[in-house]
């Protein structure tokens, strides 16, 4: 123990950075803090000194996303204040790490304030945390949109390079990121993801990725790696083996992927070997949970009897004999979420964390919810049973050792066991400035008949009609800013058919779409029949479709937008007179400011800026099953505007 830092009570424990508060002509202050960082200068120190229940508490990383005092009373609260019953929790059960979700976020002063007081709540032994957040950017982002830049998401970062050979943007975005996460006290990012998107039906990678090229995917994530680093961050990239080629969300079900092991290599693995090899590693790499039968066919029975395959998060021949003998990686790993229902569903919580110990894995996210102080028991009852597998010699000890070691080497590697105390601000104008960069460098051009785009008059009737009255905002706002003032916006299918749209009055419409899969038939693509908006058999899609048919049948102009991945454009391409691909769903107005892409696609749309974005992925047509049917446009394309 540290005695003179790390006081045996859960009540004010003081950090290292703590301490330099104090005046510097303390010398007992002083000779304080140099004693506590000669102290921590070396893992094996410390680890020889924690108990076996300490060292299985550095390998959790929990969520207090939600919290309530007195579980007979339901009143459960986004938790965004550090309690003394949480600070126990963490203190007594040794715990590692917490990551902190949207939940726990809502203003910069609130942000800083609890994690403030994460920091000052180190464990028994006087080990800070892991504080981390899921912030990838895109579609992922925790951070309270406005306040912070929220990027297009890597998959603009691909278009970018695509179009104009720009691989520096994924640098700066990391960069950014990671100044901006310190600035409110976080030090670890899950970012990015490395995964090949190369199955253009996946339903939770998709704009996430890259691209569908290994090699484009390792330079933007080595890039981005680079960007993190450079402000002292934990990186952590995801998801490994990779879940590039799934059609199944880890979220809702356990996936499957069936590439053989040298397309897997070629492929999914090849982004980790690149950074492995040339010395640009993440600190951290988390687990995929899916099975790759070609990595590990082994079969195990889940808690309802059924013999399934292994899933890569479980095995040892893909997170210790793959990852770590086979492609050298020396850093740590990190489970994704063992809530997903890839894993909740196939097996209690007991076997799962006594497998993700044996598969030589280091850090258990989220195990099990800790959300009122009840939940502690069961916190407790899963390390008293790892503990007595451990010392039953069913785990090996000398592999958790090192494991914790690992772990004790990455938070001295960072400071934060030892932090050189320095203040980051958070520069929104920065932010802002390199976020538009990335969105107008991403916009792509798929098609565009008679060079319908640019408008040419801005006197022309438009006609918006968008999933969410946001995007719509952001686009009508673009388009009056710019002097055409003649237009109507709808923030739903929905409401438009409740309200008997009437696009034959107009002479342009633009029309969005948030899908990002082709795959599902579209029952009345060509009909002239409206479908029934009451009907629940009445998707967005049919209705999407039957606007562009109306459209068309009166001569109008269409313009579609791909809000996400680009896929979806394989469904609409042959009716709309111009495509462009976006990367993103967000926009900002006079009032909100959550993203850029959706103003830059509407610069592109009247002139303004021209198209500079190429397709970072194949897309293909697909039959009503489902099937590939043919290239429709290749990675690359792209067309000036």
């Amino acid at each position: 123990m540290l005695p003179i830092l790390f006081p045996a009570s859960a009540n004010a424990l003081p950090s290292i950075d703590r301490l330099a508060d104090f005046p510097n002509d303390d010398p007992k202050v002083n000779q304080a803090l140099n004693n506590a960082l000669a102290e921590v200068s070396n893992s094996d120190k410390i680890v020889e000194k924690m108990t076996l229940k300490e060292k299985i508490g550095q390998k959790i990383m929990l969520d207090f996303r939600f919290w309530w005092e007195d579980n007979l009373i339901n009143d459960k609260q986004d938790m965004v204040l550090l309690t003394e019953t949480i600070r126990n929790i963490i203190w007594h059960n040794h715990i590692g790490g917490i990551i902190l979700f949207a939940n726990n976020l809502k203003n910069k002063e609130q942000i800083q304030k609890l994690t403030e007081d994460l920091r000052g709540t180190m464990t028994a032994e006087g080990i800070p945390l892991f504080i981390a957040i899921d912030n990838e950017g895109g579609s992922v982002f925790r951070l309270p949109r406005g306040e912070f830049s929220s990027f297009s998401g890597n998959m603009a970062l691909g278009a970018a390079m695509e179009g104009r050979g720009e691989n520096e943007l994924a640098y700066k975005q990391g960069c950014v990121m990671a100044r901006d996460v310190l600035s409110l006290g976080i030090n670890t990012l899950f970012a990015p993801v490395m995964d090949v998107n190369n199955n253009q039906n996946n339903p939770v990678i998709n704009v996430r990725s890259f691209g569908d090229d290994p090699a484009t995917v390792s330079l933007l994530a080595r890039k981005m790696i680079g960007g993190i680093g450079s402000k002292n961050v934990v990186s952590v990239a995801k998801h490994f083996p990779g879940h590039g080629d799934t059609v199944t969300d880890s979220h809702l079900g356990l996936p499957v992927v069936t590439k053989s092991r040298q397309d897997a290599h070629d492929i999914d693995l090849a982004p980790y070997r690149d950074a492995i090899t040339s010395g640009e590693a993440p600190d951290m790499i988390m687990t995929a949970h899916i099975q790759y039968p070609a990595l590990d066919d082994t079969k195990v029975k889940n808690k309802g009897g059924e013999e399934i395959i292994l899933p890569a998060t479980l095995s040892k021949k893909i997170q210790t004999d793959l990852l770590r003998g086979e492609l050298g990686f020396k850093g740590v790993t990190i489970t994704d979420a063992l809530d997903m229902k890839a894993i909740s569903d196939n097996f209690h919580i007991h076997t799962v964390m006594e497998e993700i110990f044996k598969a030589g894995v280091d850090i258990a996210l989220m195990p099990l919810r800790v959300y009122c102080a009840e939940d502690e028991f069961k916190l407790k009852t899963l390390i008293n049973y790892l503990a007595k597998k451990i010392t039953e010699k069913v785990i090996d000890e000398k592999a958790i050792t090192a494991s914790v070691s690992r772990i004790i080497d990455l938070k001295l590697e960072k400071n934060i066991i030892a932090p050189v105390r320095k203040d980051f601000s958070h520069d929104v104008t920065l932010s802002r400035t390199l976020e538009k960069e990335i969105a107008d460098s991403s916009v792509t051009l798929l098609k565009n008949d008679n060079q319908v785009i640019p408008l040419k008059e801005k006197s022309q009737n438009i006609y918006i009609l968008m999933p969410w009255a946001e995007q719509s905002a952001a686009i009508e706002y673009t388009l009056r800013e710019n002097g055409y003032h003649s237009v109507r916006s709808e923030d739903s299918y929905e409401k438009a058919w409740l309200r008997k749209l009437n696009i034959k009055k107009y002479d342009i419409l633009i029309i969005g779409n948030m899908s990002d899969r082709v795959s599902e038939k579209i029952n009345v693509a060509g009909s002239s029949k409206s479908p029934d908006p009451s009907s629940s058999a009445s998707s967005e899609k049919d209705k999407i479709q039957e606007a562009i048919n109306i459209a068309k049948a009166a001569s109008k102009k269409v313009i579609y937008l791909s809000l996400k991945a680009p896929y979806d454009v394989a469904n609409y391409h042959d009716k709309a007179d111009a495509v462009l691909a976006t990367y993103s769903f967000y926009g900002s107005d006079k009032h909100n400011q959550r993203g850029m892409s959706l103003n830059a696609a509407t610069e592109v749309i009247i002139g303004k800026l021209s198209a500079k974005g190429g397709l970072p992925v194949n897309i293909y047509n697909v039959d009503s099953l489902g099937h590939t049917a043919g290239l429709l446009y290749p990675r690359g394309f792209g067309l000036t505007s």
